[in-house]
């Protein structure tokens, strides 16, 4: 199978499967105490995801599996800043005042 990520941001961290991709989702937010990822992979809920950090630069991590697809997110930090991933290539506002990242995910398998 061949992946191909449309998103100059992240990283592959390709699996066995598939099926799921490992994303590596990354935010500089040096002087937070918790940041959160929300997105259509985990229905925008708040403390399913939460990044590792900070590092001795400011930067928090988590690589997530994500079905091949179109997904959407956001960086919750300290439960009260919406942060728009500033590395995403491709952005929509999400109709509430923010703006969400789009990641596109294919397996070309067979293509």
């Amino acid at each position: 199978a061949t992946l191909v990520i449309l998103f100059v941001a992240g990283r592959l961290h390709p699996k066995a499967s598939a099926a799921q991709v490992g994303f590596h989702f990354e935010l500089h937010a040096p002087g937070a105490d918790r940041v959160e990822l929300l997105g259509t992979f985990n229905n925008w809920k708040s403390g399913d995801i939460v990044l590792k950090g900070p590092d001795a630069s400011g930067h928090w991590t988590a690589t997530v599996e994500l079905p091949e697809g179109r997904h959407e997110y956001i960086f919750l930090v300290d439960g009260e800043r919406w942060v728009t991933d500033p590395r995403g290539a491709t952005h929509r506002p999400d109709g509430f005042g923010r703006v969400n990242t789009v990641i596109r995910i294919y397996d070309n398998e067979g293509t």
